[in-house]
């Protein structure tokens, strides 16, 4: 899904708890359009499921900025001791 990536272009060591917490939605979005949308209809920008969809990316976002706040927390904390 995504990658946490150090900023320095190497991959992220610990707060791996964040990025499960981010695949939960991620998941429940595939698993929502898998079970909601019918590919014998023709394709359609909005239907009746783009508020869930909307809702699920917003939490997503939500999530991501807990993580990356939290990530500069701990590395304040790093920082200090």
């Amino acid at each position: 899904m995504v990658t946490l990536l150090d900023g320095k272009g190497g991959y992220a060591t610990g707060g791996t708890g964040h990025l499960t917490d981010g695949q939960i939605p991620a998941i429940a979005a595939v698993a929502a359009f898998i079970l909601t949308e019918d590919m014998s209809d023709p394709m359609v920008f909005t239907d009746r499921w783009t508020l869930l969809m909307a809702a699920i990316a917003a939490v997503q976002a939500i999530v991501a900025i807990l993580a990356k706040k939290s990530r500069e927390k701990a590395g304040e904390d790093e920082a200090q001791a």
